[in-house]
Order: C-alpha cells, then sequence, then structure tokens
C-alpha cells in the first residue's frame, strides 16, 4: 500500500521518539511508551509514555505563496506531543522529558542522517510547550510540545514529495 507523506511523516516521528530510550544523549526513557493518538486511557502503570497527534494541516499553493513553485503545495503540519510521566514526578524530571524531546526532534530538524523525516520534510518550526502536574490525585503530570513541519508535495498528489 503506498503511503501518502503526510503518514510517512507522521510514521517517522513514531520512530525518532523510540530513540530516546535513557541511554546515550537521552536522559529518559520513551523507548516502549510511544503511541500515535492513542484512543484508550493510558494506564498509570505504562508511565512515562509519549502521544503524538496532528492537530491540522494547513496548505499553501502557487496562488497564495511564492516560494512555493508552479506545480506544487507546500504544507504546514502541525504536530503535537503529549508526555505523561506516573506520579508526582519532580519538575526537574519533567523538563528533563521535554529537553528529551526537543533534542530528538532538533537532531530531525538540522537534517542529520535520515534526517529531515526519512528527506520528506523541508524544515521543522519549533511552536513551544507547556507543564502540567494533576496536583489533587498526584497519579501523573504531562507536558506538551508542539512544533510544525514544512513538507511540499506535487500539487493535488500527496502521495509524491518534491
Amino acid at each position: 500500500m503506498t503511503l501518502s507523506v503526510r503518514q510517512q511523516i507522521l510514521d517517522n516521528i513514531g520512530v525518532r521518539l523510540k530513540t530516546i530510550n535513557g541511554t546515550g544523549s537521552y536522559v529518559t526513557d520513551f523507548s516502549a511508551g510511544v503511541f500515535e493518538w492513542s484512543p484508550m486511557p493510558i494506564e498509570t502503570e505504562a508511565l512515562p509514555v509519549v502521544i503524538y497527534r496532528e492537530t491540522g494541516c494547513a496548505t499553501d499553493n502557487t496562488n497564495t505563496n511564492s516560494s512555493v513553485s508552479i506545480g506544487m503545495h507546500q504544507h504546514r503540519l502541525q504536530v503535537e506531543l503529549e508526555l505523561k510521566f506516573k506520579g508526582a514526578t519532580s519538575m526537574a524530571n519533567l523538563r528533563q522529558g521535554v529537553a528529551d524531546i526537543w533534542k530528538a526532534v532538533g537532531v530531525e530538524a538540522a537534517g542529520a542522517t535520515p534526517g529531515r523525516w526519512g528527506g520528506l520534510a523541508v524544515m521543522t518550526d519549533p511552536g513551544g510547550d507547556a507543564i502540567a502536574t494533576n496536583m489533587q490525585d498526584r497519579l501523573y503530570s504531562s507536558a506538551i510540545v508542539k512544533f510544525t513541519i514544512i513538507f511540499r508535495t506535487l500539487e493535488w498528489d500527496p502521495y509524491t514529495a518534491v
């Protein structure tokens, strides 16, 4: 089955997040807890986890964006990652998890091998992050990380990257 460029990029996000395994240059271990969307509630015993999802995708064509060549569309895929940690994780640990996420995203954004989300993206824009804790029950603490991946396809052909 042929996958759209958008789906291939999302698959590459999952692959990159699984490299955050608590070894090498990473402190946090998300390797066994990476999920796309996750419609089911995550049990606290499974934490820490990172759930990634797309929240929208704006598309420009040659009529609206002069930087896009004739015959192609430029897409801005908005991605949101939700990190969840068990219990009243210290804020330092939560911030370390966020830092590990930014490091992994930065490896792709910088164009390192394989880079640029499998060579499919033009660039990645950081969007920011926010940290929250569930202080009432102390069941989990969480953070949200947002970024935008810019990629191009042939005009009206979401299966062919350019």
